[in-house]
């Protein structure tokens, strides 16, 4: 079977699968449909592994990279006092040092009744995603009088 050697040490050698050569040899070789069925989900784990792998390695380099986060809003309404950093600003801070790290940012959004659920996606070139998991908030139609509206409480 094919291989690609990584390194040797003596007389043991480290060796990488390499799945696609592993299915043209057994076209090759006219191998059955199970051989074959069993090389395709084989190459699809070597694959996802790898990419996983890659979304790691480019997440732990991104967060070497990543700039602070400037929280530039401030909030006084009422009891309520705080500094946030809009999302605009954070992505605009963001997305470039997650492009040459190979990452993207994306949301899934689903409206529920009178809710709305948000998931944000970070993936990588690769393939491999990550997902926050779904956060929901409200959607008000009816004016509040005072304070932070549904949404913003959440």
């Amino acid at each position: 079977m094919s291989t690609e050697q990584l390194a040797t040490r003596d007389d043991i050698a480290i060796v990488r699968l390499d799945p696609q050569a592993l299915i043209a040899q057994a076209i090759e070789k006219g191998s059955g449909m199970d051989t074959l069925e069993r090389l395709v989900a084989l190459a699809r784990e070597v694959n996802a592994e790898r990419a996983r792998e890659a979304w790691y390695a480019a997440m732990a380099e991104f967060q070497r990279r990543c700039p602070p986060i400037k929280k530039t809003r401030r909030v006084n309404a009422g009891p309520f006092s705080y500094s946030y950093a809009p999302l605009d600003e954070i992505l605009t801070t963001i997305q470039p040092v997650m492009g040459t790290v190979g990452l993207s940012v994306s949301w899934k959004t689903k409206e529920i009744g009178e809710k709305v659920s948000v998931s944000c996606c970070l993936a990588h070139e690769l393939g491999h995603v990550q997902e926050s998991g779904d956060f929901v908030i409200p959607i008000s139609s009816a004016q509040e009088q005072r304070g932070p509206n549904a949404a913003q409480r959440v």
